[in-house]
């Protein structure tokens, strides 16, 4: 091998790191979260449950629902883990905990007070087609917001559904921005 092909080789591979770096950086940039959409999601939290009328065929973001997880089985780490992803997908945290009161959640299940129904059903479409909203009464309520309560069963997160439109009007638990 003579010097050009040996400098020819190594050319090649620098170029190729390059394009390898530029995809990486590349892709990272385009699935990031758009800028000031951060800062939303990771300020705190107020609660404004029923204060705001949420009109017929109004989109309900994600962005707008306070969600608390409370794990009701004996997997460590479940609930956290289960806000993580709904954190990822533009929900405001809320209270992450543990509970007693799930009953015999196999999976998970959507809880709210009356009012909620459609931030319910977009938390709910994100565990599937097939995740029921409860509605409990207010006393029962386990925090401001959307009461998520997951169990042993729950081995993942549906995928995101980060908006649903309002099918009747209602007052709603949504996060001041």
């Amino acid at each position: 091998m003579t010097s050009r092909h040996i400098t020819t080789a190594v050319t090649l591979l620098v170029l190729t790191g390059i394009l390898a770096l530029g995809l990486y950086v590349g892709f990272r940039e385009l699935f990031a979260p758009l800028p000031g959409e951060d800062d939303e999601t990771t300020a705190e939290p107020a609660s404004t449950c029923g204060s705001q009328e949420l009109q017929v065929g109004q989109r309900l973001r994600s962005r707008d629902v306070l969600v608390n997880v409370f794990n009701s089985g004996d997997r460590a780490g479940l609930a956290s883990q289960t806000m993580d992803t709904l954190s990822r997908r533009g929900f405001r945290a809320g209270e992450v905990a543990n509970t007693t009161s799930g009953g015999r959640v196999k999976r998970v299940q959507v809880w709210i007070v009356e009012g909620e129904e459609t931030a319910g059903r977009l938390v709910a479409r994100n565990f599937g087609p097939k995740v029921k909203v409860r509605t409990r009464d207010a006393d029962d309520d386990l925090g401001d917001g959307v009461d998520v309560v997951v169990s042993n069963g729950l081995r993942r997160v549906g995928p995101p559904v980060r908006a649903v439109r309002v099918r009747e009007s209602e007052g709603g638990c949504v996060a001041a921005g």
